[in-house]
């Protein structure tokens, strides 16, 4: 494939500015095979980088580990939210804690047997159509492909906590409090062109940038939002409120306990991505936040701007068409 591109940027092209497009991939892609050619050069240059770390290479092993656990952290969600319906009645509520309790005990468990049913019934099918991959060490494995959903279950807890790091992350993992900060994100697929004048490099600028990372205008808010959705939820004794709360606790808190250095118990391999299932708690608190009577709409317009200035900032085609 031939390549020539001009860099409009500039106003008008000229002999001695070359262009050419370098290709970093972190997974999902084979390696491309690109001829570059500068313009108005007669002989391709060629600069194509794939480097995968050792962590690259392996979290996505974890991805299995992590969606077993999701389904967990669902029923510790469940639990905490009823736990909050019992201990936090509202102000007119008449029946007791046990009253209530009693009355809840029954949707709880039925919510949570129809969930392990679907998991189970959704995994086994996915079985039949994928023979999953076997991993090495000492976790029980069928080469062939597991056929039964609780075995491979096993499989996943089993394999997926001997993936730790003891001496703290390493490459793109990371501590799930820096998550709230937004750092150590990933680079999935990357494609820059860079731009040189006589020799020297004058700009590299992404064209495609696929990254693991979320809005910051959402993200640094959600501890201020889930203050305030805290607040709510003791004084108010407010359902959706306490929704967010419990999600938040439910999902966020497990992945804090087992990446924490707490020897054999603790230090597992952890990714910014991981705050999949976090960030619907996320969304609805800040949401929640700027829903509030007492704030400005010119604020909420502003918030408005700022969640569209990074949305732009992080949507990954960077030109209108992807050259």
């Amino acid at each position: 494939m031939t390549l020539t591109r001009c860099p409009t940027w500039f106003g008008s092209c000229s002999l001695f500015v070359a262009s050419t497009t370098w290709i970093e991939t972190a997974r999902f892609f084979r390696k491309p095979d690109f001829q570059l050619r500068d313009f108005g050069a007669s002989a391709p240059v060629v600069f194509s980088s794939r480097n995968v770390s050792a962590s690259r290479a392996r979290h996505p092993v974890i991805d299995t580990g992590a969606s077993c656990a999701s389904a967990f952290d669902a029923a510790f969600v469940l639990i905490l939210l009823e736990l909050g319906r019992v201990f936090l009645r509202p102000p007119d509520e008449t029946r007791s804690r046990l009253t209530i309790a009693r009355a809840r005990v029954l949707p709880l468990l039925t919510t949570a047997g129809v969930g392990a049913v679907t998991y189970l019934a959704v995994l086994f099918g996915l079985d039949l159509i994928v023979a999953p991959i076997g991993g090495a060490g000492n976790c029980t494995t069928v080469p062939s492909g597991f056929h039964n959903p609780i075995e491979h279950t096993n499989f996943m807890l089993c394999y997926a906590g001997k993936l730790t790091s003891p001496n703290g992350p390493t490459g793109i993992a990371s501590y799930p409090w820096q998550w709230l900060l937004n750092q150590t994100t990933i680079d999935y697929y990357k494609v820059a062109t860079t731009v040189t004048a006589n020799g020297a490099t004058i700009a590299t600028i992404p064209i495609i940038w696929f990254q693991g990372a979320m809005n910051p205008a959402i993200i640094l808010l959600a501890l201020p939002a889930l203050g305030l959705a805290i607040r709510t939820a003791w004084e108010q004794r407010d359902t959706f409120s306490m929704l967010c709360v419990v999600w938040f606790l439910g999902t966020f808190l497990p992945f804090v306990v087992a990446a924490a250095p707490l020897g054999k118990y603790g230090n597992r391999d952890s990714y910014i991505y991981y705050m999949v299932i976090v960030l619907p708690a996320v969304y609805a608190a800040v949401a929640a936040f700027f829903s509030r009577r007492w704030l400005p709409i010119a604020a909420l317009l502003g918030y408005v701007a700022i969640v569209g200035f990074w949305f732009v900032q992080l949507y990954p085609f960077r030109t209108w068409s992807g050259h």
